[in-house]
């Protein structure tokens, strides 16, 4: 009836896909490895503080770099983004 082959992907697209592959593969790998009596480590007060900081800070990028791009969006003539 109807051609199901796949189509042909972008040299940009098909990039996008594997690096979408890859970063699965590491995360499943890293999650394997975190798993309790694989890898055995002790976290602490000053760890735990460290990592909300960063945490934070990786927040305010994020939001401060989508309201660079909110602010950059041309005006419409209706004076709506």
């Amino acid at each position: 009836m109807g051609d199901t082959a796949a189509p042909d992907l972008t040299r940009s697209a098909r990039r996008r896909v594997l690096s979408y592959g890859a970063t699965t593969a590491v995360l499943a790998v890293l999650t394997v490895a975190s798993q309790p009596g694989v890898a055995a480590w002790q976290g602490s007060v000053h760890l735990h503080t460290l990592m909300e900081a960063l945490a934070t800070l990786l927040a305010l990028l994020v939001g401060l770099m989508g309201l660079v791009q909110y602010a950059a969006l041309p005006l419409h003539s209706c004076g709506q983004r």
